[in-house]
């Protein structure tokens, strides 16, 4: 009775140690995305480089806590800022879409604009960098011109 006894209180104990365990490990991965995350949250400068058009130019991307974004690039006559959301993919990526309008003289929608991409966090550097995809659509939803790059945040 007394070695049935003891038995069970190692197997209460191994079983309570392992799953203390399993939550501190679970709770500092959490931390450590939350960490990657919290760097993430902000204003960046970023260096856009598109392969098709064969550009660098600089931009100006927000990401606000809960997904959203807000982008900028250099001015240009009648585009506002992108508008768009992010998420996170994995422990060290996120993934973002963002469109802007293009407008004309007239003051009638001339183009929209639209990115998706992903960015990939290098805890060396402590940046975040990855490839998009740039499509202009007209306003009948037709791609005008389609293009790929990379941003670099900073």
């Amino acid at each position: 009775m007394h070695s049935k006894r003891t038995f069970v209180m190692v197997v209460l104990g191994a079983v309570t140690t392992l799953m203390l365990a399993t939550f501190a490990i679970a709770q500092i991965t959490l931390a450590g995305d939350d960490h990657r995350e919290q760097k993430l949250v902000g204003a960046w400068n970023a260096e856009a480089t598109t392969v098709g058009q064969g550009t660098t130019f600089p931009a100006l991307l927000t990401f606000i806590p809960g997904g959203g974004m807000i982008t900028d690039e250099p001015p240009s006559p009648f585009e506002t800022s992108g508008h768009g959301n992010w998420v996170k993919r994995g422990s060290r990526e996120v993934a973002y879409t963002f469109e802007a309008l293009i407008g004309s003289a007239e003051g009638s929608l001339s183009a929209r604009l639209k990115v998706v991409g992903t960015l990939e966090f290098d805890g060396r550097t402590d940046r975040w960098a990855g490839p998009f995809k740039i499509d202009i659509i007209d306003p009948e939803g037709n791609i005008i011109l389609s293009d790929r790059g990379t941003f670099r945040l900073t």
